[in-house]
């Protein structure tokens, strides 16, 4: 008899230990599938057309961006038409030049525009270096203009002169003025290119 409720009680603990070791097996088999289809699912280069919940990741960023820009449309800075960009010049060819704006609200998915923009140079483009002036001549010619009548505008803290198309370098910080609103334009004309030296 005592044998018979000892090979009970083993026979239970043996099926007991099965149970939760099967289920442990099965728990972690449901991740590891789990984990692989998310996996593939970032591999797969299409997945950002794929709906999720209803809808794709496209619409969904679009969606939110859209919002944001709706909570704040009264606030500063509010978007409207630009008639130039400031930026990075990152490749300059046959009179164009490829400028990384830095200055506008726009958004490549949202707008369809990259803030990589072609600028056309023309024969009536007018290329300006702008040279910061230090500060103690710039407040010497303050200080002469504040003891003048005022017939004449304020000193600027800088100067300007023309240079060539051949004078821009890749890396120039520069201010691209145009005619037309360019905010989502990728290629436009200039009216006039400011270099901002900052030596």
């Amino acid at each position: 008899m005592n044998t018979q409720g000892s090979l009970a009680r083993y026979i239970l603990v043996v099926l007991c230990i099965s149970i939760v070791f099967t289920t442990l097996v099965l728990i972690a088999l449901n991740a590891w599938t789990t984990n692989n289809k998310l996996s593939l699912m970032s591999l797969n280069t299409q997945s950002t057309e794929q709906p999720v919940g209803g809808r794709s990741y496209e619409d969904g960023y679009r969606a939110g961006y859209n919002a944001a820009r709706e909570k704040l449309k009264n606030k500063p800075p509010i978007i409207g038409p630009s008639f130039y960009i400031t930026g990075q010049i990152v490749s300059i060819g046959n009179n164009l030049l490829t400028v990384k704006e830095t200055n506008l609200d726009t958004d490549e998915i949202v707008d369809g525009v990259s803030d990589i923009r072609t600028v056309n140079i023309t024969t009536s483009t007018k290329i300006v270096l702008r040279q910061q002036i230090d500060q103690k001549t710039f407040q010497s010619q303050m200080n002469d203009w504040q003891k003048s009548s005022h017939n004449t505008p304020p000193p600027l803290p800088f100067t300007e002169k023309n240079i060539a198309f051949s004078d821009l370098k890749v890396d120039h910080q520069v201010s691209v003025r145009a005619n037309e609103d360019i905010r989502l334009a990728d290629k436009f004309d200039a009216l006039q290119v400011v270099v901002n030296d900052k030596e």
